[in-house]
């Protein structure tokens, strides 16, 4: 379909709060401006999720993969100007700086405040230990130029570490991350990628749910057992790519968890 009319869906979904995480800055940016304009829907009115332990996330969220050297910056100023509040990050893009370096100037601009904005990271696999996780979160914090993160997820449900089991265990790298909840460093805590097999398991060994599962999901790819079992569980399962991604067409055939 063409530029308007892909644009003027997009609106739609964001109006039903269908979307959660919008694909890469470069291929989003011209239609989120659209997008914004035709709906003139402003921040404030953005649809709210509130999560299973009480905070409110945006439903439309903008990504950060993928954007090279020198486009994170202007990719994300220009978001936050068409009303996006939600910021989806990781330490894997190494691009947090230049996010950071954005949300500075978005802030000290007057354009956004900090309690406005709910900016998401994920701890990536090579930090799964516990004492490795607070030292992940130090360095996402110092690039971002925050005191906390509203999300902070564990982006896989893998170490790199090679053996029959996982190591360390999924368990005990989310006890860090509670107790990074339980010390206000992050507002809410969540997974990324994971199957409904690891959700539950998760979730049946936790002291703190997951508040998120952010998944690929769009219409091709659409993840209807994962979605029925995060629903049972409570957890909210966010999509990322919910246009698609042109870099996962192996995956649409994949049935779900």
């Amino acid at each position: 379909c063409g530029r308007n009319s892909m644009a003027a869906a997009l609106a739609r979904l964001a109006v039903a709060g269908a979307l959660a995480v919008s694909a890469g800055p470069r291929r989003c940016l011209p239609l989120a401006r659209q997008a914004v304009r035709m709906s003139t829907i402003p921040a404030t009115a953005m649809p709210m999720i509130e999560l299973n332990d009480g905070a409110r996330m945006p439903a439309a969220g903008f990504g950060t993969w993928k954007a090279k050297k020198g486009v994170a910056r202007a990719s994300v100023l220009e978001a936050l100007r068409c009303g996006y509040r939600h910021i989806d990050c990781a330490a894997v893009y190494k691009n947090e700086a230049e996010v950071g370096h954005a949300l500075k100037e978005a802030i000290d601009s007057g354009l956004v405040k900090r309690e406005d904005l709910f900016i998401t990271s994920k701890l990536w696999n090579t930090h799964h230990r516990p004492q490795d996780v607070p030292t992940a979160l130090a360095k996402t914090l110092k690039d971002l130029g925050l005191e906390y993160l509203d999300l902070y997820l564990i982006h896989w449900p893998v170490t790199g570490v090679e053996g029959e089991k996982l190591s360390p265990p999924t368990a005990d790298t989310w006890a860090a991350m509670e107790d990074l909840k339980n010390a206000n460093k992050v507002k809410s805590i969540g997974v990324s990628n994971f199957s409904g097999k690891k959700l539950r398991e998760l979730c049946d060994s936790a002291r703190v749910p997951p508040a998120v599962n952010q998944v690929e999901l769009h219409p091709l790819h659409r993840q209807d057992a994962l979605l029925e079992t995060a629903k049972e569980l409570g957890v909210h399962l966010t999509a990322y790519s919910p246009l698609g991604s042109s870099d996962s067409a192996g995956m649409f055939k994949h049935e779900g968890a």
